[in-house]
């Protein structure tokens, strides 16, 4: 069983390979329909992203299974999960 240490360093390492994966990827196969384009009632000048949260939530899933997957006691991981949570609100 890895220590907490360890097991915080997994969840980083993966959620953050993930998300720069996904966001690549976004980056790279851009698509009309995922860039708001600007109009009369928006503020922006340029074209932006409207899928930017997609990678960043894939990372903390990604995150969440790779400590998941490294945690024997469950009462580790609803700690996690109640981390998460209130991370969220």
């Amino acid at each position: 069983m890895p220590g907490v240490a360890q097991l915080i360093a997994i969840g980083f390492v993966s959620a953050f390979l993930v998300s720069l994966l996904i966001c690549w990827w976004l980056v790279r196969h851009h698509d009309v329909a995922w860039l708001d384009h600007p109009g009369e009632r928006s503020l922006h000048q340029v074209p932006v992203p409207r899928l930017g949260g997609v990678g960043i939530w894939c990372g903390v899933a990604a995150g969440l299974a790779a400590c998941w997957f490294n945690v024997a006691n469950i009462l580790s991981f609803s700690w996690m999960v109640a981390a998460l949570l209130l991370w969220l609100v």
